[in-house]
């Protein structure tokens, strides 16, 4: 069964407030109002997160919002000058994501490289 990351998401999140609703009730009428209002305000933080994107589908639209400020350099046109241009331009993360993108290497290695890039040209 081939589950994508969304469904798996939501049908945790509709377990989750089903057993906390069920948690309500008992406490409810047990007499612990204490608890259905832990067990309510669960719920209702739960359900929030119903919509909420997947973090890379938020870094893609950030990414996307630099490519239209120029600022991020465009799909395989990318080069160490655009790293220390991200890095310049306050975007060390994405200077460091971009370094790891185009060379292959693991974050403690981009992070060193990026910031031995931006040493050497101050």
């Amino acid at each position: 069964m081939n589950v994508d990351y969304l469904t798996l998401r939501k049908r945790l999140i509709v377990f989750i407030s089903g057993v906390s609703l069920l948690g309500a009730v008992l406490a409810f009428y047990s007499g612990d109002m204490s608890t259905v209002s832990f067990n309510l305000i669960l719920i209702t933080l739960q359900l929030s997160q119903w919509n909420a994107p997947h973090p890379a589908e938020v870094y893609e639209k950030k990414v996307a919002v630099l490519r239209a400020k120029g600022i991020y350099p465009q799909a395989g046109e990318e080069t160490d000058a655009d790293v220390y241009n991200l890095y310049r331009n306050k975007r060390r993360i994405f200077a460091i994501k971009l370094y790891m993108d185009m060379h292959g290497v693991g974050l403690k290695e981009a992070k060193a490289e990026v910031e031995r890039m931006a040493a050497v040209a101050r």
